[in-house]
């Protein structure tokens, strides 16, 4: 695995990890990438403070309003910019679940991420267990069903099956 920047997560996969199992962004952060949080964010999720971040090894950015821009296409949320935009500036991984940004990053040339890759990621470089990103994939499937649909937890049990199977 090459060394990387870090990831940016917004607010959707935040709030994923939050309600489904929070510990895994410490995790990730530990040994994977540095997890970066803007405080946009973290204001939106109104569900995280900054001292739970602090434990966990999150680091948290400050949104720069001005770098945001005007969106000439697409729907973007001012947050969903921020994270675009830092993104694209401090050459940070885009973690996110909304296809707009994801399309905004793609246009960018950011990496991008879903919310789920990282639970993949830790267990291929054994952190955690395939019970464990199941278990925690199906909450976030529970809490957030618009974005995490039936299709994609079931994309994501399939990866996760053939990275079982290649570890053996």
């Amino acid at each position: 695995m090459t060394p990387r920047a870090g990831f940016l997560l917004d607010a959707n996969v935040l709030i994923d990890f939050v309600e489904a199992e929070v510990e895994l962004l410490g995790i990730v952060a530990r040994n994977l990438a540095p997890v970066y949080v803007l405080t946009a964010v973290l204001q939106e999720s109104n569900q995280f403070h900054e001292s739970e971040c602090a434990a966990l090894g999150i680091r948290i950015l400050e949104s720069d309003y001005s770098s945001a821009g005007e969106e000439t296409e697409g729907r973007l949320s001012l947050t969903d910019r921020l994270c675009l935009m830092t993104c694209s500036v401090e050459g940070l991984t885009c973690v996110t679940n909304d296809k707009a940004l994801r399309r905004a990053c793609i246009r960018a040339d950011v990496e991008v991420k879903w919310g789920l890759e990282l639970l993949l990621e830790l267990v291929e470089a054994r952190h955690i267990g395939s019970l464990q990103a199941s278990s925690a994939a199906r909450r976030m499937h529970s809490g957030n069903p618009l974005f995490l649909d039936a299709a994609v937890l079931a994309a994501f049990h399939r990866r996760l099956d053939s990275i079982g199977r290649s570890c053996r």
